[in-house]
C-alpha cells in the first residue's frame, strides 16, 4: 500500500526560538516542517500547492500576520492559514479571520491544544481542494461540451443540405420515371419506384425531426407564463384544417398555463394533440380533450384521445428516438416526437408518462414545476 504523503506546514514567527520551537515539535510528531523568521522572504518562497497549512504569528516587523495571510491567501485560494497571537490580541485575530485566517491560537499553547486545530484545518483543505478539482473538471467538461455542440451544430448544417441535395435528386428521379415512363414499366416496376420516393420523403421527415430534436437540446430557454389552452386551441384549428373531412370532437379545457419557454412548449403541445389526431383516425366519433388532471403523481396536463391505443408493455421506450408501438403502413411518423417532447420537459424539470390499452385510446400526462430551470 502506499504511504500517505506527509503534511507540509509552514511556520512563520519572527522570534526565532519560538518558531523552532513549533517547527521541532510538529516534526516530531510526523510533519513535514519548514520554518521562516522573516514573513516577506516566507511569502516570496510560497507558491500554490507547497504547503498543507500556514501557522504564522501575528505582531511581526515589516509585514503583520493579516498581511501576510492577506497576501497568501491571494496567490493560493485554498491556502489555509491559523493565526498565531497573545491574548491581548483577540480583536485583532478576528479581524485576520475575516482576512482569510481558519482560526487562530493563543500564545504560548501545547501541542494537544494545536491538534485539533490541525485537524479542522486539514480537514477544510482537503474540501477546498476537491471543490477546487470539481471546479476545473466542471470547467473542462463544459469546454468539452461547448465543443460538442459546435461540431453538432456542423453536422446539423451537412445534414441539411448535403442529404437532402441526394434525397431530393432520388425522390425526383423516381417520380420522373413514373410519370414520363410508365408505359414501359410493369406494375412491379411501378411499386419498386413508388416504394423508392416514399422512402426518400421519409428520410427527409426523419433528417428534419432530428434537427429539430437537436434544435430542443440546444436552444437557451426563455421562461414565461405560457398560455397553453390558447397554443391547443390554434393547433386544433390547423388539425381541422388539414383534413376538413374529419369530425373530431376537441374539448380544450380553459386557463391552462404553465411556467416555461413559450417556444418549446408550443412544440410539446403541437406533438401531443397531433398524435392524438393522428392515432384516432380511423376511429368513429373520435374525441381528445386536452385538461388538467389530479394523478398518482400529482397535478398534471392531460392530453386524450379514444384512438387506436396500445398494449402498454414498455411504454417508457417510446420516449427514446425511433421507437414506435404502429407499423408506418398503420400510422405515418418517424418516432422522434415523443422523443423531443420528453427532452423539452427534462429541460424544464418536469416529466412526461403514458398509459393506453389497445382500442381504448392513450392518455399522455406532463408536469412542468412552477420553479422550473433550465437543464
Amino acid at each position: 500500500m502506499t504511504a500517505s504523503p506527509p503534511i507540509r506546514i509552514l511556520v512563520v514567527d519572527d522570534e526565532v526560538r519560538q518558531m523552532q520551537a513549533v517547527c521541532d515539535t510538529l516534526d516530531l510528531h510526523g510533519y513535514e516542517v519548514t520554518g521562516a523568521s522573516d514573513p516577506q522572504a516566507a511569502l516570496n518562497g510560497f507558491t500554490p500547492g507547497r504547503y498543507d497549512l500556514v501557522l504564522t504569528d501575528l505582531m511581526m516587523p515589516g509585514m503583520d500576520g493579516i498581511a501576510l495571510i492577506t497576501a497568501i491567501s491571494a496567490r493560493d485560494a485554498e491556502a489555509v492559514c491559523i493565526l498565531m497571537t497573545g491574548a491581548g490580541s483577540i480583536g485583532s485575530a478576528l479581524e485576520a479571520m475575516k482576512a482569510g485566517a481558519f482560526d487562530y491560537l493563543l500564545k504560548p499553547f501545547t501541542f494537544s491544544a494545536l491538534v485539533p486545530v490541525l485537524t479542522r484545518a486539514l480537514a477544510v483543505r482537503r474540501l477546498r481542494l476537491d471543490n477546487a478539482a470539481l471546479t476545473r473538471a466542471n470547467r473542462e467538461r463544459t469546454r468539452e461540451l461547448e465543443l460538442l455542440n459546435r461540431e453538432l451544430e456542423g453536422f446539423a448544417h451537412a445534414v441539411s443540405h448535403d442529404l437532402r441535395a441526394p434525397l431530393r435528386g432520388i425522390n425526383g428521379l423516381s417520380r420522373i420515371l413514373l410519370e414520363d415512363h410508365r408505359a414501359g414499366l410493369d406494375a412491379s416496376a411501378q411499386d419498386y419506384l413508388a416504394r423508392i420516393g416514399a422512402a426518400a420523403i421519409r428520410m427527409g421527415q426523419l433528417i428534419d425531426d432530428l434537427l429539430r430534436l437537436a434544435q430542443v437540446s440546444r436552444a437557451a430557454l426563455v421562461h414565461g407564463r405560457v398560455d397553453l389552452s390558447g397554443i391547443a386551441r390554434t393547433v386544433a384549428d390547423t388539425l381541422r384544417g388539414s383534413d376538413t373531412g374529419r369530425v373530431v370532437d376537441i374539448v380544450i379545457a380553459d386557463g391552462l398555463s404553465a411556467r416555461g419557454d413559450a417556444c418549446l412548449l408550443r412544440i410539446v403541445v403541437e406533438n401531443l394533440l397531433g398524435n392524438a389526431w393522428k392515432f384516432s383516425g380511423k376511429t368513429a366519433g373520435a374525441r381528445i380533450s386536452f385538461a388538467r388532471e389530479t394523478t398518482a403523481q400529482g397535478e398534471a396536463f392531460s392530453v386524450r384521445d379514444n384512438g387506436a391505443g396500445f398494449a402498454m408493455g414498455n411504454g417508457s421506450h417510446l420516449f427514446k428516438p425511433f421507437q414506435r408501438m404502429h407499423t408506418t403502413k398503420e400510422f405515418p411518423g418517424t418516432g422522434v416526437g415523443l422523443a423531443t417532447v420528453h427532452r423539452i420537459l427534462d429541460r424544464h424539470g418536469g416529466e412526461v408518462w403514458i398509459e393506453s390499452a389497445p382500442e381504448q385510446g392513450t392518455a399522455v400526462f406532463f408536469r412542468i414545476p412552477e420553479d422550473s430551470a433550465e437543464v
